[in-house]
């Protein structure tokens, strides 16, 4: 997993290379873009191993699975500052399976919403074009559904992290960009229970890989 989590950052700083290249070449003659504007945007991706669990001792044992997700943002962009919001809700494919201290089978699905708010500095391409890169908070919703040859226990989960973003837009057309992001969420939930003894503590910590469509308002 470590492998295909390299290999796709490396893919993406390409990306973000390949365009800034191509944004500045298609147009020399345009000047940098350094004014604002209001976007809303649609975005999708995915996120290698959601979350770490922590289980109780003696209980089960399970890595969570990949999430992928989708969700909608907006974006201001000020010269060369900007700020990001926006939701999306994830979905884990396929359920986790491992197995309990004792031997017995382990099943975790997971249902996740998470809303980051970024800020951070804009870097104006030609073209209308740009790199940005910033950081900001994360909050975390989700819901855990653990299975075992015993019980099922369901762990609500609410908490809140941080992030950093890179990210690039590429115009595709007067008023519409591709986005091409990055995201580097940190988290670590309190103990979580069930409704018994039993509690959990969930790491959040993970690359998210995301790509989509940004339409500006004011440009």
């Amino acid at each position: 997993m470590k492998l295909v989590q390299s290999l796709a950052f490396i893919f993406f700083l390409y990306s973000i290379l390949i365009s800034g290249g191509y944004a500045q070449a298609r147009e020399d003659s345009f000047p940098l873009d350094i004014g604002s504007g209001f976007a809303l945007g649609l975005h999708a991706g995915y996120q290698p191993v959601h979350a770490n669990l922590y289980p109780a001792a003696g209980d089960q044992v399970a890595t969570t699975p990949d999430v992928y997700f989708a969700g909608l943002n907006f974006r201001y962009k000020y010269k060369f500052l900007f700020v990001r919001g926006g939701a999306e809700g994830g979905i884990a494919y396929p359920s986790a399976t491992g197995k309990t201290t004792t031997g017995g089978n382990v099943t975790m699905s997971v249902t996740s919403v998470h809303a980051p708010v970024s800020v951070g500095l804009n870097l104006p391409l030609r073209n209308r074009s740009s790199l940005y890169m910033g950081f900001g908070y994360s909050h975390f919703i989700g819901i855990y559904n653990i299975k075992n040859d015993l019980a099922d226990s369901t762990f609500p989960v609410s908490t809140g992290g941080t992030h950093i973003l890179l990210g690039t837009e590429i115009k595709l057309t007067e008023k519409g960009h591709i986005t091409l992001e990055w995201m580097q969420t940190f988290g670590l939930s309190a103990p979580v229970g069930n409704g018994t003894l039993k509690t959990r503590q969930f790491d959040l910590t993970g690359s998210r890989f995301m790509m989509g469509y940004a339409y500006y308002f004011v440009l």
